[in-house]
């Protein structure tokens, strides 16, 4: 689908509430438009791309053959050309899916945050987090580095592990990119939901490398 910009798979958008996936058939059969080039046609009223050839794709299809009988000459493609970018991680998808998970969001009163902070090193900030209420639904957090704000990042990233443990689907993985690396000794470091400031809870690795509090300064005191 052709979402700001850019070309989000189905399972990317899915988020149990304003778009949801339902329980499917033994049987699907998947019919797609194929132009001289890739491109988006309008589908049920969205923007939907077409199929696009590339190396090994269209093996994919039952009617292989039959393309290849009807036109025997055509040379296969050497690389998928695509008619936008079509990120599947990264800041580039977040920016995509961000619109579409708030409106998502205030249509339902949030429940319960679980989740947790795993590692916080080098230039990587990584853990997970879910809504109880609404598993399937991306939550949207700020990191904080005392009372500086360092940026969002949205938690719908997929994990086997999480999935196998009965978190949020699996897709709800997190990690964020702080604008510097991040030193031995952390900052004041919390993880909170922006909709609430519900905070995750840090690992003990990284309880044990936040660098204690700076000593007020004392203050001046005037004797007559």
């Amino acid at each position: 689908m052709l979402v700001n910009g850019q070309l989000v798979l189905g399972w990317s958008l899915v988020n149990g509430i304003t778009i949801t996936q339902e329980s499917c058939p033994a049987r699907i059969q998947y019919f797609q438009i194929e132009l001289d080039s890739h491109d988006c046609v309008i589908a049920e009223g969205a923007w939907s791309e077409t199929f696009a050839d590339g190396p090994g794709l269209r093996e994919q299809f039952h009617n292989a053959a039959e393309y290849y009988a009807l036109f025997p000459n055509e040379p296969p493609p050497e690389a998928l050309s695509l008619c936008a970018p079509r990120p599947e991680h990264g800041a580039k998808l977040e920016a995509a899916l961000r619109p579409v998970v708030a409106r998502a969001a205030e249509a339902v009163t949030l429940g319960r945050l679980e989740g947790y902070v795993e590692r916080a090193e080098g230039w990587k900030i990584e853990g997970w987090a879910f809504d109880h209420e609404h598993p399937s639904l991306p939550v949207l957090l700020e990191v904080m580095a005392g009372e500086e704000r360092l940026g969002t990042v949205l938690a719908h990233g997929y994990r086997e592990d999480l999935a196998k443990a009965g978190k949020g689907g699996g897709a709800c993985a997190f990690c964020f990119t702080p604008p510097a690396r991040l030193p031995a000794a952390l900052p004041a470091l919390r993880i909170r939901r922006v909709a609430d400031a519900a905070e995750l809870p840090l690992s003990s690795g990284i309880q044990a490398r936040l660098a204690p509090p700076k000593p007020a300064k004392p203050g001046l005191r005037l004797v007559a």
